[in-house]
């Protein structure tokens, strides 16, 4: 018995051996993604700041093993044909790696990429989005097309500093936009619209400068 225990002891032992170093082996004779971001001839960089997508990182179909970074594993995703996503994966998940876009495809929103625009109406804690008409979609892009900010200098960003300070003044109401871009249909870019008194103003990517915007159409 205790000879049949160890055999199949041994057996589990070599086995896990050589699942690791496949493991290795696959590792390493991957190209690297960093330090240049590049996979395919395209660049690519985290989905963060003003940038944010539906697809759950967690949950993500992956298609195959393409490139290392750090100590990750970068894969390409299935059902995506344009390879807009990376999706980095460890073993061992101690780092907060999120997904990868193409930045060719991350461009500030216009008439022509954007698909709809929705707003958060609630007043409480949970969300409540609400998608704009087409009038009032075009009117806020309009207001956000008379910027003069390059927004690639601020894109990454976070936006909770940015809403807590707003927050703080007195007599201002603050509505997060997302605003959906056509391709990828699940990626879209965040703004916020400040209500100071019955006036109303796209915030830009600065999180200081105010283009006006006419609220009336929104129907709060």
């Amino acid at each position: 018995m205790k000879g049949i225990f160890k055999k199949i002891l041994v057996d589990f032992i070599a086995l896990l051996g050589a699942f690791i170093l496949f493991l290795l082996i696959r590792f390493f004779t991957l190209p690297r993604l960093d330090p240049t971001y590049v996979y395919n001839g395209h660049e690519y960089y985290y989905i963060i700041g003003k940038f944010e997508t539906s697809r759950n990182q967690s949950s993500v179909a992956r298609e195959k093993a393409v490139a290392r970074f750090y100590d990750a594993i970068i894969y390409t995703i299935k059902d995506d044909p344009d390879e807009f996503y990376l999706s980095p994966k460890v073993i061992l998940a101690h780092l907060p790696y999120n997904l990868l876009g193409r930045r060719d495809m991350m461009q500030p929103p216009t008439e022509e990429n954007v698909d709809h625009i929705d707003i958060n109406v609630s007043k409480g804690d949970e969300p409540s989005w609400k998608t704009m008409d087409l009038s009032t979609q075009h009117a806020l892009l309009e207001a956000y097309s008379k910027s003069t900010i390059d927004p690639t200098e601020y894109e990454l960003i976070n936006m909770f500093p940015t809403v807590d300070k707003w927050q703080a003044k007195t007599d201002y109401e603050i509505f997060d936009v997302r605003i959906w871009f056509k391709k990828p249909n699940d990626l879209y870019y965040n703004l916020l619209i400040i209500k100071i008194g019955n006036e109303y103003g796209l915030l830009l990517e600065d999180g200081e400068t105010l283009i006006e915007f006419d609220g009336s159409l929104l129907g709060l």
